[in-house]
This record gives C-alpha cells, sequence and structure tokens, in this order.
C-alpha cells in the first residue's frame, strides 16, 4: 500500500454528515503534498486571503525546505456552519532535519480548519493553530 493510500484511508475514521468527497478528497492531497515536501501543492488548498497565510506560507516553507515530512490526518469532527464546514482533524507530523545527524521531531496535535466553497472547490479560509507547520528549531 502507498503512502498516499494509507493517508486516504485515516481520512475516513469520522462519518460525514455535511461534507462530500471533495473534503476528503482536498485533506488527503494535503496530507500527501506535505509528505513530499511539496509546500506549493500543500498551500494551494488554503485560500490565500485567509487571515496568518503570510506566516503559514513561510512556515511550510522552511518547513519543507529543511526537513523530510511524514504527514497523517485522521478526521475527529465536522460541523456544518452555514455554507461552511469546520473540521477538527488529528494532526501527526514526523520531522527530520536534512542535516546529517539531524534531529527528528515528533508532533501531534488537534488542528482545526474552517473550509468553504471558493469558485466550487472547497479551501481552507483559517487554521488553527498556524505555528504548528513552523519548522523547528535544530
Amino acid at each position: 500500500m502507498l503512502r498516499r493510500d494509507w493517508l486516504a484511508l485515516a481520512l475516513m475514521g469520522v462519518p460525514l454528515r455535511a461534507a462530500d468527497r471533495a473534503v476528503l478528497d482536498l485533506l488527503g492531497e494535503m496530507a500527501t503534498a506535505l509528505s513530499g515536501g511539496d509546500a506549493h501543492d500543500f498551500l494551494a488548498g488554503f485560500d490565500s486571503s485567509m487571515p496568518g497565510y503570510g506566516q503559514l506560507e513561510a512556515n511550510v516553507i522552511a518547513l519543507t525546505q529543511q526537513n523530510e515530512i511524514l504527514a497523517s490526518i485522521v478526521l475527529t469532527n465536522e460541523q456544518s456552519e452555514g455554507a461552511d464546514l469546520v473540521v477538527e482533524l488529528d494532526w501527526m507530523l514526523e520531522i527530520r532535519s536534512r542535516q546529517p545527524a539531524g534531529p527528528l521531531v515528533r508532533r501531534r496535535e488537534t488542528v482545526t480548519c474552517r473550509l468553504a466553497k471558493r469558485k466550487k472547490r472547497w479551501r481552507v479560509t483559517a487554521l488553527s493553530p498556524l505555528g504548528f507547520f513552523s519548522a523547528p528549531l535544530h
């Protein structure tokens, strides 16, 4: 089984009530992009006008340039708020420094995302905590 297949399976932990398959696909694509070190594709899942996007972009670029990453997410809760969807994700990162004999850092946290449709596609419009995606200090 490929890593991206495992990531997609992890997303199916909680049956969705309000979201469609496109939300699961987006979250899976984001986790796969981060695991592949592709900051651009990971950030494509966000609305660039969201609060804190500049900080998130800088964090993710530094994270992917300095480290090898294994990302996995499990959907633990979701609720509709009007046309938006708020999801809670049990997000795990294994971050290994690209430096020789560099450290391995493991992070696990509940990450809350607000999603909205932008031009018929779901996009993350708010994320908390933003610092979860910062590069560790080596």
